[in-house]
């Protein structure tokens, strides 16, 4: 992907995410939900859906521009069960958390919510451990 990162833009999408009448920054889950609520329910796209589909088609964009982009599946089954089993436990931490990891990380532990600040704790030590059982321990 490009060299920007989400803290460059958290303060842009804060502006315009108010300037749409939804007053929160950064996030992703909620875009998720209200992608697959448009085609689920008949609802429509609001902003933080179109956030969601903006930093899909910009992170093809930047990595087409850098001539980075290709598709690329696991090549073990044990690799993709690891990936599939990891997506799923993200999704249900960023349903009981309230959000996801950039939603608590640049934008709640930034407005001092407690619940952002205890799940990104929890995010880290999580990230470490996962880290540390992959490829920290002695084989």
């Amino acid at each position: 992907m490009g060299r920007s990162t989400d803290r460059d833009s958290s303060p842009i999408a804060w502006w315009a995410s108010a300037a749409a009448g939804r007053n929160y920054g950064l996030g992703i889950t909620g875009g998720w939900t209200n992608i697959l609520s448009v085609y689920t329910a008949n609802k429509q796209l609001n902003w933080i859906g179109a956030e969601v589909l903006g930093i899909i088609i910009g992170a093809m964009i930047s990595a087409i521009a850098a001539k980075e982009f290709k598709f690329r599946m696991p090549k073990d089954p044990k690799t993709y069960l690891q990936v599939m089993v990891g997506g799923a436990l993200m999704g249900f931490g960023a349903a009981t958390a309230g959000g996801c990891n950039i939603g608590h990380f640049l934008t709640g532990v930034p407005t001092l919510a407690i619940s952002s600040i205890v799940s990104s704790i929890f995010f880290i030590l999580g990230n470490w451990t996962m880290a540390w059982l992959l490829f920290g321990r002695e084989r």
